[in-house]
């Protein structure tokens, strides 16, 4: 995550890809709305809030996370509802990938297998479990610290920041990330995206976890 260790002024994610290459899952004015309009919203939200808080200035998203407490009571829910809103953003867009690979390969492969039985089974829960957010919110695939595949679900723009999991696929389960393009048919707009999920980044960010969690069991 870029922004999670910048400051003020926070900037935006600069995409690997175009609108127009997520075509036809999402259309390209689908994709642009949902960047400019609602993720550069909570930048600019942000940007905006902190003018009036130049303490906060030479903190990082993560800070605002770690910190919260530290936060004056008047200025806390905005600056939180706004740095998530990056956060998850970002996380979202950052983990797709056009014409990417079908399923994953190699140990992840393998942990799919361990934890759900097979890569269609965990498409079905995280699917199952992203259909169950009430409201608005955002379902994610994460690695735990003991290279344990789970799916999270949060509410709003509630974070995963202070979980330690490693996120590899998320699905923003907001109104305004599928209705464009598939109005109330949030399977369908579930199943699409499943479609994009980036699985080589997630390959190999599983295998770093996993590499970390074998060199602690065996002492080097």
């Amino acid at each position: 995550m870029r922004n999670l260790h910048k400051t003020y002024p926070f900037e935006p994610l600069q995409l690997n890809y175009t609108p127009e290459e997520l075509s036809p899952k999402f259309s390209p004015e689908a994709v642009k709305v949902h960047y400019n309009g609602h993720y550069m919203s909570y930048i600019n939200n942000l940007n905006a809030v902190l003018q009036d808080y130049p303490e906060y200035r030479g903190w990082t998203l993560d800070e605002f996370f770690s910190r919260e407490s530290e936060l004056h009571a008047e200025a806390r829910n905005p600056i939180l509802r706004n740095a998530g809103g990056i956060f998850n953003h970002e996380t979202f867009f950052s983990h797709l990938k056009p014409e990417g690979k079908p399923e994953p390969e190699g140990e992840l492969a393998d942990a799919v297998i361990e934890f759900f039985g097979s890569f269609e089974a965990m498409k079905e829960e995280f699917i199952a479990e992203a259909l169950k957010v009430f409201g608005s919110g955002y379902a994610f695939l994460v690695v735990t610290p003991q290279s344990w595949i789970q799916i999270i679900t949060q509410s709003n723009q509630d974070t995963l920041s202070e979980k330690n999991y490693t996120i590899i696929a998320a699905a923003d389960m907001w109104e305004h990330a599928y209705y464009l393009d598939y109005q109330n048919k949030k399977r369908d707009y579930l199943e699409n995206l499943w479609e994009l999920f980036d699985w080589e980044q997630a390959e190999k960010t599983f295998e770093t976890i996993n590499e970390k969690n074998k060199k602690f069991e065996f002492g080097f």
